[in-house]
């Protein structure tokens, strides 16, 4: 299987680094929907809050 996502490395052009970013922020502005939001630790196969 190959991994078709650009690598940051020492050879890295401008463009590469800049769509990573864009990646970057993007997974961001997905995980910040969850902030602050409470799970429950699961005890004996239950919820625990």
């Amino acid at each position: 299987m190959t991994n078709l996502d650009p690598k940051i490395t020492y050879t890295s052009t401008p463009e590469e680094i800049e769509a990573m970013h864009g990646k970057f922020d993007a997974a961001l502005e997905q995980v910040e929907k969850d902030f602050g939001k409470a799970y429950p630790m699961i005890i004996n196969g239950g919820p625990r809050w």
